[in-house]
């Protein structure tokens, strides 16, 4: 979906969704909505909206004890802040996603996660630290 129409037609949906899931009380599914908004409004290039959103979905996620929604969250939230340049906000939202996704045990978003503290530490100017970060997501995966 790279066409700007479509991203648009799609949000439209996704908020027509939102205001449903907003009615039923379903705070399960409005946190999953505001997830996809937030993703689809980052990939439009809305950074800072897309920032308040997934930080209004977190705090919702939060609230119904979902670790790996959450975790999930704090990675796209992580990786959002990067690009703002808050560098130090995103290894605070990378750090908790990985604390939890090790204490759940998903390697495949542990390795997520360690690809996005690479693309922190190049933000940062530290290219050697971002290559050990990508080498380790991939030892990492490759474990039985």
């Amino acid at each position: 979906m790279q066409d700007q129409s479509e991203y648009a037609e799609a949000i439209a949906y996704a908020e027509q969704a939102w205001a449903i899931f907003k009615q039923l009380d379903d705070l399960q599914g409005i946190v999953h909505i505001l997830y996809n908004i937030g993703a689809m409004t980052y990939d439009q290039g809305n950074t800072e909206r897309a920032r308040a959103i997934l930080e209004e979905a977190l705090e919702l996620a939060q609230k119904l004890g979902d670790q790996r929604l959450e975790g999930g969250l704090l990675l796209n939230l992580g990786l959002t802040l990067t690009s703002l340049g808050q560098c130090e906000a995103a290894r605070s939202r990378l750090d908790q996603s990985l604390t939890l996704m090790t204490y759940i045990g998903d390697k495949q978003h542990i390795a997520l996660v360690n690809r996005a503290l690479a693309l922190l530490a190049l933000a940062e100017g530290r290219p050697d630290d971002g290559l050990t970060l990508i080498d380790e997501s991939l030892s990492f995966l490759r474990q039985p």
